[in-house]
């Protein structure tokens, strides 16, 4: 029936272009707002599924956490957090290379709304909150770009400790 098939095209259509612009997921965006900075900052992706759509259009190398999406079928446990340390062991060699980092991640943590499922991203942010400082924050319809700078560390050897005692 043409009425049918009207309405139909119609709602797709509308569903394709009306606000937002961006779509769940918009990795092209995304993907360009990484462009537009440093090269040399690493990119880290939780959960690490997100690294598929975005390496698209980013085909700059990121760091899955906890680790690569492994091709069983049971992938959505091996890249949940089990702790903070799972986290530590992904991002702690970046933190030697560089005093910046790109987080990227399927929006803003928070552990009483679950949509999907829970990754358990409070690891994640608890890792980052005592490394780094938020510098910039990027959302994105259903993502949300963060980078974010390590906070400088005192050793207990320096002259500002000894001074201190």
């Amino acid at each position: 029936d043409l009425a049918a098939f009207a309405v139909f095209a119609f709602t797709s259509l509308w569903s394709q272009y009306h606000a937002p612009l961006n779509k769940l997921g918009d990795w092209q965006s995304v993907a360009a707002t990484l462009k537009t900075g440093d090269s040399s900052i690493p990119i880290a992706v939780f959960p690490a599924e997100l690294a598929f759509p975005l390496a698209v259009y980013l085909p700059a190398a990121t760091i899955p956490v906890p680790q690569r999406m492994p091709f069983t079928i049971d992938y959505v446990r091996a890249t949940t957090l089990s702790g903070e340390a799972q986290v530590s062991q992904a991002l702690d060699p970046v933190s030697a290379r560089s005093n910046r980092l790109w987080v990227v991640t399927n929006g803003e943590c928070r552990e009483e709304q679950l949509t999907n499922y829970n990754y358990h991203c409070h690891f994640m942010e608890a890792y980052l909150n005592r490394r780094y400082r938020l510098a910039l924050s990027f959302p994105f319809h259903g993502s949300l770009a963060r980078l974010y700078v390590r906070i400088p560390t005192v050793s207990p050897l320096s002259t500002v400790a000894r001074n201190a005692y």
